[in-house]
């Protein structure tokens, strides 16, 4: 497959699993506004301000691209826990993560820094990683890939801080989506 056109933003954010997946309607939304609680595939996640998935289309149908999904959560290391097929939808919606394909958390997410380090590669993170498909109205596929983490300490309890992300974990699920 190769690309057609670029993506759009990186999520900080939600994810809440809604919709049919229909051309132009996502099923992936990040929320407007500050923290809340949404739930994923039944899972509460916490999420905060986003900006939306980081998306790429590809010159090929979802059905073509659906096989390289799994594949690429495979290579990641990611425990692909929720599939709608219908909705075409996979992922993880929650899981703790000290690295994904063998690299630092701080490679991807910004979650803060002190003294010892990145919080990314120092705190507990939580991790969403989800992708949807959508028809492209050009007649390839949308492939849309959420990233959503907060890190908390380890050593003592305490609010999770949101992560940004560096957009290349997103981009890099989409190179190996497309391979």
């Amino acid at each position: 497959m190769r690309s057609v056109t670029g993506g759009v933003a990186c999520a900080l954010g939600a994810l809440t699993a809604l919709g049919c997946g229909s051309v132009g309607t996502p099923a992936l939304e990040a929320p407007p506004g500050g923290a809340r609680t949404v739930q994923v595939g039944g899972v509460a996640v916490e999420t905060y301000t986003p900006d939306g998935p980081y998306a790429r289309t590809v010159a090929a149908p979802e059905s073509e691209v659906w096989p390289h999904l799994r594949a690429v959560f495979d290579q990641f290391g990611v425990e692909v826990t929720e599939v709608k097929r219908s909705q075409w939808i996979m992922g993880n919606p929650r899981f703790v993560a000290a690295r994904i394909e063998g690299e630092r958390l701080s490679s991807f997410m910004d979650c803060g820094r002190d003294h010892m380090g990145p919080h990314a590669d120092q705190h507990e993170v939580t991790v969403t990683l989800m992708t949807q498909l959508l028809r492209d109205p050009s007649g390839g596929t949308s492939v849309n890939v959420l990233l959503v983490a907060s890190a908390r300490p380890r050593a003592y309890a305490a609010a999770p801080i949101p992560c940004t992300c560096t957009r290349g974990l997103e981009r890099r699920f989409l190179g190996l989506a497309e391979e």
